[in-house]
Formats: structure tokens, C-alpha cells, sequence
């Protein structure tokens, strides 16, 4: 998707090699081709088509006009706004319980899971959020002829 974002937003056509890497993009119209007889409604698969264009979209846009910002207040705001934008399916309970995002009646192993919990946001969303937004405001979306 980052390819087809990139030749308007960017005007940088693709390598060869970059287009090679495509077969992603089949590999999704394929998971959608089975899910169907599965029973998997196209609406939901359609849905999950929309993580990898907005990604797209999202990365090309920090690359093009917010290269200039600093990385570690970007990734701040960043993850401040995905923590609000999540906010009602903690306190609106009737949206919570209508996506089946219920807690567990009585939690188990609740200082094991605050320390998982903690482990998990520094170094499997914060770091590497930070990394992610480094490498596209160094190396571009599409990351530069150099690793390609």
C-alpha cells in the first residue's frame, strides 16, 4: 500500500524490487477469497484491509510533512492521542460491553500482569513506535534506494 501512497503523495515510483515485495498486497486479496466461504463477513475483512492503507497513508504524510518535528515528543503525542482516542471503550461500559472487551470478573495474577503490562508498553509499543517514526523521518516510507 505504502507504494500506491507513495507515487502521489511523494511522486517516488518504485523499484523493482519494491514491487516484488507486492505480494503482500495478493496475499491480503487471497486471505479475503478464503475468509469468505469460512463465514468471515467481507465487511470485517474489508476492515482489516484498512490497517495497512492507513499505515501507508500515515507513514508517507509523517515522511512528507513532519520530518522536521523532533522524534521523541512526535512519538509522545502520538501515543497520547491513540490513549484518548481508546478512552470511551474504558469509561462508556454499554460500548465496552457490546464489543465483548469485558475484564475478567475476578483478575488473576494482578501484579504479574501490571509488570507484563508495564514491560509491554515501554519496550513492544514506546521504543518501537520511536523507532518506527525515526526510520521513516531518516529513511522515507519506502526506505531509501540504499536498502532496497
Amino acid at each position: 500500500m505504502t507504494l500506491m501512497v507513495s507515487v502521489p503523495m511523494l511522486g517516488i515510483w518504485p523499484t523493482g524490487r519494491q514491487l516484488a515485495g507486492v505480494v503482500g498486497l495478493l496475499c491480503m486479496w487471497a486471505i479475503m477469497a478464503d475468509g469468505t466461504p469460512c463465514g468471515i463477513s467481507p465487511r470485517f475483512v474489508a476492515i482489516f484491509m484498512l490497517v495497512p492503507i492507513c499505515s501507508a497513508i500515515g507513514n508517507t504524510f509523517i515522511n512528507k510533512s513532519l520530518s522536521h518535528i523532533s522524534i521523541l515528543p512526535f512519538t509522545t503525542l502520538m501515543l497520547l492521542w491513540s490513549g484518548i482516542v481508546l478512552m470511551p471503550f474504558e469509561f462508556y461500559t454499554p460500548l465496552r460491553d457490546s464489543l465483548g472487551f469485558n475484564a475478567p470478573a475476578t483478575p488473576h495474577d494482578w501484579p504479574t500482569a501490571l509488570a507484563a503490562l508495564a514491560v509491554f508498553i515501554v519496550f513492544g509499543t514506546c521504543i518501537a513506535v520511536l523507532l518506527n517514526y525515526k526510520l521513516i523521518q531518516e529513511e522515507g516510507p519506502l526506505l531509501s534506494q540504499r536498502w532496497v
